[in-house]
């Protein structure tokens, strides 16, 4: 690679690395997504609903009575999705918290056992510029949006978490707190 037109510095013993410059990848996201226990259910990777909701029942199976956190589910990608309702989610898993993080981060879904331990009920308050999507009676379906969503692992005041709660039950009572402060 070097030539009679390279330019070259001596650096006396020190090293110059390329600038790599991404401004919206979040590779500790996507490290967490992808390394076990994470259940990979990316669009190119399990391309259909089915795959989907075969790989999570795998996943559940294999884990009894542990959490199951699953990573970048996409409803426009992947065909012939059904939307991962907290009642789908307790159809695959009714005693142990199952979790479902959107492709895009933005949202998540979530079963009655994780909304349990998240003390998210009819009666949580919607985070600022967030939302827990509700039924036609005020139940939580499940899914959460944005800050409500959130990708921080806090543990909520005077609770221990489960070891390996996935990610919603972790997060929402710091968004609740944070809207409590505000």
């Amino acid at each position: 690679m070097r030539g009679p037109g390279t330019d070259v510095v001596d650096l006396a013993r020190q090293a110059l690395l390329p600038g790599f410059v991404e401004a919206h990848g979040h590779p500790t996201i996507m490290g967490l997504a992808l390394a076990p226990p994470a259940v990979d259910i990316r669009p190119f990777t399990v391309p259909t609903g089915r795959e989907v909701y075969e790989r999570l029942r795998t996943a559940v199976a294999a884990a009894p009575g542990r959490p199951v956190a699953a990573y970048r589910i996409d409803l426009l990608l992947q065909r012939d999705l059904a939307p991962p309702t907290r009642t789908l989610l307790d159809e695959i898993r009714p005693h142990a918290p199952v979790v479902v993080i959107s492709n895009s981060g933005h949202a998540e879904y979530a079963n009655t056992v994780a909304l349990r331990l998240a003390d998210v009920t009819a009666a949580t308050p919607d985070p600022p510029g967030a939302r827990f999507v509700r039924d036609d009676y005020g139940e939580p379906t499940g899914e959460a949006h944005e800050s409500a969503a959130e990708h921080r692992r806090r543990r909520p005041p005077g609770r221990r978490p489960h070891p390996g709660c996935p990610p919603l039950v972790l997060r929402t009572a710091r968004a609740r707190r944070h809207h409590h402060r505000h």
